[in-house]
C-alpha cells in the first residue's frame, strides 16, 4: 500500500475519532449525543476518494466493534450499532461517499460543496431517525432524533464550508 494513502487514511481516521470525543448531550433527547463526527464525515468526504473513505470507516467500525472507545462519548461494541446512535453511524460512510461523489464529479466550487454537505447532513439525520423509529416510533424519533440536531447539522455544514474555504484560500483554488 502507498505511504501517502496510509498516512491519509490514518490521519482522517484520527480526525474522526477525535471529533467523536467532541460531544455533548442535550437535556432532552434519546441519549444521542451531538458530536463533531458528522463534521468529520463531511470533511472526509471532501478530501478523500472512494477507497480512502471505505478504508477509514472500515477501520473505524472495526475498532469500535473490537471494544476500543472510538465512538461518541467513548462508546464501543455492537450495542452502539444496535442502540439509538446506530442509524447515524450507518449513514456516515454513505454520506462521505455522497460528498466525495459531488467533489470528484463536479467542478469543485463552494456552491457544489454546500449542496453536497447539506445533502449528506440530511442523509445522516434521515437514516438516524429511521433507525430510531424502530425503537420509539416515527413521531418520537423525529422529536428526539431530528429536531434537536438539525440546527447543529447546519452549523456543521457552515463550519465545514469554512474549512474548505480556508483550504481553497491557502492553496489559491478558485472558490
Amino acid at each position: 500500500m502507498d505511504k501517502v494513502l496510509i498516512t491519509k487514511v490514518f490521519g482522517f481516521l484520527a480526525f474522526l475519532i477525535l471529533m467523536s470525543y467532541m460531544s455533548f448531550e442535550l437535556p432532552i433527547g434519546a441519549g444521542i449525543p451531538i458530536t463533531g463526527q458528522s463534521l468529520a464525515v463531511l470533511i472526509i468526504g471532501y478530501f478523500c476518494g472512494f477507497s480512502e473513505i471505505i478504508l477509514v470507516f472500515l477501520i473505524y467500525f472495526s475498532l469500535g466493534i473490537a471494544n476500543l472507545p472510538v465512538f461518541a462519548d467513548g462508546a464501543t461494541g455492537w450495542a452502539t450499532f444496535a442502540g439509538n446512535s446506530g442509524g447515524y453511524l450507518y449513514s456516515f460512510p454513505v454520506a462521505a461517499l455522497l460528498v466525495s461523489y459531488f467533489e470528484y464529479n463536479k467542478k469543485r466550487t463552494l456552491t457544489y460543496t454546500f449542496q453536497s454537505f447539506v445533502m449528506a447532513t440530511i442523509l445522516i439525520l434521515t437514516v438516524g431517525v429511521l433507525h430510531l423509529s424502530f425503537s420509539m416510533g416515527l413521531n418520537d424519533a423525529v422529536t428526539y432524533g431530528f429536531k434537536p440536531f438539525w440546527v447543529g447539522g447546519l452549523l456543521k455544514v457552515a463550519m465545514g464550508l469554512l474549512i474548505v474555504y480556508l483550504y481553497m484560500l491557502i492553496l489559491k483554488i478558485e472558490a
